[in-house]
């Protein structure tokens, strides 16, 4: 409710206008008139005092009604000189003038002044306006504070909802830190985070306690508070503040691992598998930023390879080993026997690469031969000759290749 200050200023204005009027003191038997000069100063001053004096109380015409002056000699009230209202003036009508004009202070003369006083007034209004407490806000900043309306200044209406929608950049989320919670069991408040699935229940006041921390998975949440009560309405104190998002940490393929550089937008994670699986999808998978940083890719999968097989029109690729037999659904004790046979187009030969290479002495054998059979003359032979850094070349375009 606003109220009103009334500040009052007075001025007073003193003018001393010359009337051209003289006055003597009437004495008949004073000697003869002498020049005012040949009196002293503080005579002078002295006479000065006695006219003002006598002006303001001995003639008539003079009042002391600030309003009105009082009628002159043989004169009605009418005919009386009106002052506006605010002044206070010393009025002489002309018979007065007239009649103290032929009078000579033998002693001195001297003009008489006449005073005027001014009163003005000055009005100031000053007006104090409560602003209610924001119940709805929209709040972007990095960090603030979420609290509940004033329970002195709240409305009466039941029920009283508030709303507090928070936005951040993208790629940052909402940590929400509980300060201070107090609600009746006719109250309620939750926290919802908002994402492109919709919205996501992230606490209410069932779950809320002093200290707890609330994190969102986007960079937008919504404060929904509800009261039916028409007075005395809860308490809640929430701080908050933008954190960087990150991807989550991706998981690791059966049959396989993955490492990660960073979980933050523009962190990799690089996939392998083990001996005896092959990937299926991206090895190297990157963390965007976004409303919800995610990862470019989905997460491969290593598959079991197949016991040998055939590849046609082979340009480049890789030959895997079954895994051992306690893993791989192709194993048939020790008697494990693959074979694979790879084709090029014709008229091209095919360059064969060891990548990596681990055989046991006795139980294990790798042979790979020069056309498309197991009669075809080998190239190498695992028993008799060392790995070749160099690799292999095909004499056609097929290779055949045996691991028993």
């Amino acid at each position: 409710m606003g109220f009103t200050h009334l500040a009052v200023m007075l001025s007073v204005t003193m003018v001393h206008l010359v009337s051209g009027m003289s006055f003597m003191n009437p004495e008949p038997d004073s000697p003869s008139t002498a020049s005012p000069d040949s009196f002293p100063p503080g005579e002078l001053i002295h006479a000065a005092l006695q006219s003002k004096e006598y002006l303001g109380t001995g003639f008539a015409g003079t009042t002391t009604n600030p309003t009105q002056a009082v009628p002159g000699h043989g004169q009605t009230e009418s005919a009386a000189t009106v002052i506006s209202p605010g002044l206070l003036t010393t009025a002489l009508n002309p018979s007065s003038a007239a009649g103290l004009g032929g009078l000579r202070n033998p002693m001195s003369s001297f003009p008489i002044e006449e005073e005027t006083t001014t009163t003005l007034i000055t009005t100031t209004t000053i007006t104090t306006m409560h602003m209610p407490v924001q119940c709805n806000a929209t709040l972007s900043a990095m960090e603030d504070i979420v609290e509940s309306p004033d329970p002195a200044s709240s409305s009466s209406i039941s029920p009283l909802e508030c709303t507090y929608s928070i936005t951040v950049y993208p790629g940052y989320g909402v940590e929400i830190q509980v300060r201070k919670t107090n609600l009746s069991k006719d109250e309620s408040l939750t926290i919802l985070g908002y994402g492109s699935s919709g919205a996501e229940l992230l606490a209410n006041e069932t779950l809320m306690k002093e200290g707890q921390v609330i994190r969102s998975t986007t960079n937008q949440v919504s404060i929904h508070y509800r009261s039916l009560r028409q007075f005395n309405h809860g308490t809640f104190s929430l701080h908050y503040q933008a954190f960087l998002l990150s991807c989550p940490f991706p998981m690791s393929p059966v049959g396989g691992g993955v490492t990660v550089t960073d979980i933050h937008p523009g962190g990799q994670a690089h996939f392998h598998c083990d001996p005896g699986f092959q990937m299926r999808g991206h090895e190297v998978a990157s963390c965007i930023n976004t409303t919800q940083p995610r990862w470019s890719t989905p997460e491969p999968r290593c598959v079991v390879v197949s016991c040998g097989g055939w590849v046609r029109n082979a340009t480049v690729g890789r030959i895997l080993s079954p895994p051992p037999p306690s893993v791989s659904n192709h194993s048939n004790g020790n008697n494990l026997s693959c074979h694979w046979l790879i084709e090029a187009k014709e008229g091209h030969r095919l360059h064969l690469h060891f990548e990596r290479i681990a055989l046991d002495e006795d139980d294990d054998k790798l042979v790979v031969r020069s056309g498309n059979n197991s009669l075809s003359p080998p190239l190498f032979d695992s028993d008799l000759d060392d790995v070749p850094e160099r690799g292999l070349l095909s004499e056609s375009s097929t290779l055949y290749l045996e691991l028993t």
